[in-house]
């Protein structure tokens, strides 16, 4: 008789990084595994992370009998696809056919050869200097914002009681989108959390986190999907690591728009992690905090607040226009629409 496995069979426990510490219990290990995979999948780690954290885990506190591949392969898979079924109708998701093409990717920074002095001059406004004013830009006073600590300690309060929050000054992460209330319930029924699905207010933004094609190429990518939707992005910040994020406002732009847009993305390096509905509750660098690891500012270079209230046009329409923009363009090998 097979058993009702539950997520909340699994004991959570975090290590000082903030990452989960698996440990195998002496009875009960194959149930431990889907239940620490589901709450991974809840967590917003990906299923190469968990398989890592277990096999850590075993390595460092061994376990009772021999765990294989296969075994933590399998339940790896069905904890996420639990979770993932019970956060969302998948029939409502978009479909991504396309893969990272690193000839599209090179094409792209051969035709345009931005460089990051390039984005700072695109601004079409002075970029706010902290956190705290960026913040006030893209929230109201009373809207609830997820702010994380690190990835594993967030929290959501009203903007305004964040700005007098003396733990704000250590802040690194944000939830992109305006939370609907202070805490949510996830997939799996657990109540009290500051950061779900059930909390979290529809998409405002497509965010681009570009890690595999070469930080020089970056700017040139972000031009490309600029070129591709007809705007530039409202916001361009510097992750303090391997490379560049990328806000994209999509503000009563279609599903199918969207979707074409993200495919585009992902062909040229984006990752995946931010794509999607379901995405909307994922923490991304908060621009001008600094990033703890090394003590490195996520610098704003890009602001370009007059977009942030503009959907993207269907991707396969020709922009009418330029992106918008208060100064000129002085770098000819720029390709802009026209």
């Amino acid at each position: 008789m097979s058993r009702n496995h539950s997520s909340r069979e699994w004991s959570w426990i975090l290590g000082p990084d903030g990452s989960p510490i698996y440990k195998a219990p002496l009875h009960g290990i194959h149930n431990s595994l889907f239940a620490f995979s589901c709450r991974c999948a809840e967590e917003d780690f990906n299923q190469s992370e968990t398989e890592a954290f277990i096999r850590q885990g075993i390595e460092r506190f061994g376990a009772r009998r021999p765990v294989g591949d296969y075994e933590i392969g399998t339940q790896i898979k069905a904890g996420f696809l639990k979770v993932s079924n019970g956060a969302t109708n998948l029939s409502i998701r978009p479909r991504y056919t396309a893969r990272y093409s690193e000839a599209a990717a090179r094409r792209a920074y051969e035709a345009h050869r931005t460089t990051e002095e390039d984005l700072r001059a695109l601004s079409t406004a002075t970029p706010p200097p902290d956190s705290a004013s960026f913040l006030k830009a893209i929230f109201f006073p009373d809207d609830w914002v997820n702010i994380g600590l690190s990835k594993k300690r967030t929290a959501t309060l009203v903007l305004s009681d964040w700005l007098n929050e003396p733990s704000f000054e250590k802040a690194e992460f944000l939830v992109p989108n305006r939370m609907t209330k202070k805490v949510g319930i996830t997939a799996s029924g657990e109540t009290g959390r500051p950061r779900t699905q059930d909390n979290t207010s529809p998409r405002k933004w497509v965010i681009l986190d570009f890690d595999t094609p070469p930080k020089e190429w970056q700017p040139s990518l972000m031009m490309e999907l600029a070129i591709f939707c007809g705007d530039l992005p409202a916001v361009v910040l510097s992750s303090a690591n391997r490379g560049y994020h990328g806000w994209f406002c999509i503000n009563g732009a279609s599903i199918e728009a969207v979707t074409e847009f993200e495919n585009k993305a992902i062909q040229l390096g984006a990752d995946r992690v931010f794509m999607g509905e379901h995405s909307r509750m994922q923490l991304c660098r908060l621009p001008q905090a600094i990033r703890k690891e090394n003590g490195k500012r996520q610098e704003l270079l890009m602001w370009n607040p007059s977009v942030i209230e503009h959907p993207i046009p269907h991707p396969t329409q020709t922009p009418n226009s330029q992106p918008s923009q208060t100064k000129p363009v002085s770098y000819t090998h720029l390709t802009l629409p026209t």
